[in-house]
């Protein structure tokens, strides 16, 4: 399995890229990743560091299409991260707003909306998604800014890092987990867009994190400070 192999300053992290929505792989790799083939070391190295990682499983280009940028309209994706549970969310709303659809996956079981719904709070537009196991709200600005997002899975609140999709800016989705000096684990999630990170750990009581992307190189932030650092390999 490949991983993302960082260097902590605060705790020994790993994690794996996994698509935002699900695609044909013939990889025996169930993550459907490869990288850079380049040694690692212990110094987070992978002797060519500005190869690209690629993902077979995500789509090459963005789901989003020009006639949904800017707007409220369009695809949102994310990762979930919750009391033991991971997963990944697509939302996709019409740019006519006539219909919504909502695919997840949370540990390894897949759901689907069966229910889409509109409403509005003051000048924001509420797109809801729901079935019989999950309930996705996104509130979201006329522009397409996310203002908010709730996602319950059967009757569990799960914390959701969400980007909206722009027709020019591939998301995709990692999850992962990771270990301490204290033998302490747990999970983190971030999803990426361009030069751009964003995530969340339930270290530490639960801490949004944020960092940079260049090439196959990471940096991770939190607490206002660098954190974490190394490779997509």
């Amino acid at each position: 399995m490949k991983s993302l192999n960082l260097l902590a300053v605060l705790m020994i992290l790993a994690m794996c890229l996994v698509a935002c929505d699900s695609g044909d792989d013939d990889s025996t790799n169930p993550w459907g990743y490869s990288g850079s083939d380049g040694d690692n070391d212990d110094d987070g190295d992978d002797g060519d560091g500005d190869q690209d990682y690629v993902c077979k499983s995500c789509t090459d280009e963005p789901d989003a299409i020009p006639a949904d940028d800017n707007r409220s309209t369009g695809v949102y994706k994310a990762v979930l991260t919750g009391s033991n549970s991971t997963g990944t969310v697509k939302a996709t709303v019409a740019t006519d707003e006539s219909t919504g659809s909502c695919e997840m996956t949370v540990d390894d079981e897949d759901y689907e909306a069966d229910d889409f719904q509109i409403d509005s709070e003051g000048e924001y537009v509420v797109y809801t998604f729901s079935s019989g196991d999950f309930v996705v709200e996104i509130v979201v600005a006329a522009d397409g800014t996310i203002i908010r997002v709730t996602v319950t899975v059967n009757n569990e609140p799960m914390e959701a890092t969400m980007i909206k999709e722009e027709s020019d800016q591939l998301v995709k989705c990692f999850e992962g987990t990771w270990t301490s000096s204290d033998d302490d684990s747990g999970i983190w999630n971030f999803i990426t867009y361009g030069s751009t990170l964003q995530g969340y750990s339930d270290g530490n009581g639960g801490m949004d994190f944020s960092g940079e992307v260049s090439g196959s190189s990471v940096t991770i932030y939190a607490y206002e400070m660098e954190v974490a650092h190394g490779t997509i390999s």
